[in-house]
């Protein structure tokens, strides 16, 4: 008998029994709720079972707030199932109210804030998201009543290095893991499920620090302890091997990657429990690696076999079709078919989350197709793009930024054998480029072998765009009477319609002034660009 049926047949049974108390007539309702909505996943009966619980609290004189708050609680699960965030955090602020209120154990205000951190999480507020997970830390490691082991302990050190692994702070990430895995090996048996998946988390962080051996020793460690507990067919041998193919695919074993790609292939298409996207990621995955082998007609077939599926996947549910697209425009950028790499490069563009670390690839993606279209001003552009969003999200620790800035300089290489009017242009964003990456000294000298009288003829630019820009420049260097000179330049070079131009200059004469000490000279500077 399927566990849903189970329980729905033994929930009717004791429900019918006359000897059963409101408590528990209320454990049978949040338990009937639960397979409704995890296991059957509707969400219509779930709630019916939820509100019945709701009504034994509402019948009781005084209203029973123990079992209300178990009301609200589960409600608040369900309206996250259903991606309805805003009532899920109202929900949850009442459960906090009313056991604060009243004084409630522990473990539900502890419970609380996880699941608040959870659906901060879901709404990308990371910061939010943190600080409930901390709160509820900070109840268990201050409390003398709660065992030192407590079970939701290692659970919250895990969604907080998720939610640190998500704002790529990833040293931070690392550390929660580490104390949830110390927490799990003191509480569990050595083999358990639960540690096997915080060191496949783990392993995975390791991954995208680029710490590839320390990556595949985590994995193989997990691979033995999947393997002795589930079998050779899991779906979560499944997830191991797709992660091990894809530290493979990053490290340029192509063959080690297709081979363990398959294999997580095999499970997923064997698997009905897999979640589509995971299917559709590995598909993916294959795609990227036969592209890498020449394997064309390949890498074409598994990319619309994860197309298909991925099309399918309902709105509400987790969907990395950008994944998909970004390998379709490699694939068209080696068939040399721009206009249909273009195509899936923006719809890369379109689908990829904001604020998303995968906006990297996206981008250099997208360089790369302009670069070979010869549009080198573009593509420099989103070169640019994706550096800034690394150094943005992922700070300059454990992110290779080596081949963006070679592509950089090969896109101002060739275009100033074209135009070589345009060299002060590349120096500037070359300078930008070096200041970014810490090398100080090389942009200085690159903003300083420009000569003004260069600034007057670079193609689709004005000479006051192109100083201000070198100003800032020079002012992101710490140069300030460099930029103070150039700047001087900007404002006796501003032409009809570039007023914005002048206001913009006088606003950082401004703010180099009050760097430099030089009050009267701000207060100057910032009254003439309002004025402007």
């Amino acid at each position: 008998m399927h566990d849903y049926q189970r329980v729905v047949r033994y929930s009717k049974i004791l429900l019918e029994q006359s000897s059963i108390t409101d408590d528990d007539r209320v454990d049978i309702y949040l338990t009937l709720g639960d397979a409704e909505l995890h296991i059957n996943g509707d969400f219509i009966k779930a709630e019916k079972c939820f509100m019945d619980v709701q009504q034994i609290a509402l019948a009781t004189s005084p209203c029973n707030y123990h079992i209300l708050v178990l009301f609200y609680e589960s409600m608040a699960l369900l309206q996250i199932e259903k991606n309805n965030y805003t009532i899920a955090l109202e929900l949850l602020s009442k459960v906090l109210d009313i056991a604060l209120d009243y004084s409630f154990e522990s473990n539900i205000i502890i419970r609380t804030y996880s699941n608040l951190g959870l659906v901060y999480r879901k709404i990308l507020n990371f910061d939010r998201a943190c600080e409930n997970y901390e709160l509820a830390l900070n109840i268990i490691t201050q409390s003398n009543t709660l065992p030192k082991l407590h079970p939701l302990h290692p659970v919250i050190h895990n969604n907080l290095a998720y939610t640190k692994q998500l704002q790529n702070d990833y040293d931070e990430a690392l550390k929660h893991y580490d104390l949830a895995l110390e927490i799990e090996r003191k509480s569990l048996p050595s083999i358990h499920s639960i540690t096997a998946t915080t060191l496949c988390n783990i392993g995975l962080l390791y991954t995208m620090k680029r710490e590839n051996e320390k990556a595949l020793d985590t994995y193989q460690k997990v691979l033995v302890m999947v393997n002795e507990i589930f079998g050779d067919d899991h779906p979560r041998l499944g997830v191991v091997f797709h992660n091990l193919g894809d530290l493979f695919l990053r490290t340029g074993q192509y063959e080690q990657a297709k081979e363990y790609l398959n294999k997580a292939l095999k499970i997923r298409l064997n698997s009905p429990d897999v979640d589509a996207d995971d299917r559709a990621a590995t598909f993916t995955s294959l795609g990227l690696v036969n592209l890498r082998l020449g394997s064309f007609n390949k890498s074409l077939y598994y990319c619309f076999q994860a197309l298909y599926i991925r099309s399918k996947i309902p709105e509400t549910a987790t969907n990395n079709i950008f994944d998909t697209y970004s390998v379709l425009a490699r694939y068209y950028l080696s068939k040399s078919d721009y206009c249909q790499a273009l195509r899936y490069c923006e719809l890369a563009q379109y689908r990829c989350p904001y604020k998303s670390i995968k906006l990297v690839s996206v981008h250099q993606v997208f360089g790369d197709v302009l670069y070979q279209m010869e549009q080198f001003d573009e593509a420099i552009s989103h070169y640019q793009t994706s550096i800034d969003i690394q150094l943005q999200l992922a700070g300059r620790n454990n992110v290779c930024l080596a081949e963006l800035y070679l592509k950089i300089q090969n896109g101002f290489a060739t275009r100033q054998m074209r135009c070589p009017n345009d060299l002060p242009l590349s120096q500037i964003h070359l300078a930008n480029a070096y200041t970014h990456e810490n090398r100080t000294k090389e942009a200085i000298d690159l903003l300083n072998d420009i000569h003004e009288d260069q600034l007057l003829s670079v193609h689709h630019y004005t000479s006051a765009q192109l100083s201000k820009d070198m100003a800032a420049a020079y002012y992101n260097l710490k140069q300030y009477e460099s930029a103070l000179r150039i700047l001087q330049f900007t404002l006796s070079h501003i032409t009809d319609g570039e007023h914005y131009l002048e206001a913009e200059a006088h606003f950082l004469m401004g703010t180099i002034c009050w760097k430099l000490g030089d009050k009267p000279q701000t207060l100057e500077h910032l009254q003439q660009a309002l004025i402007v």
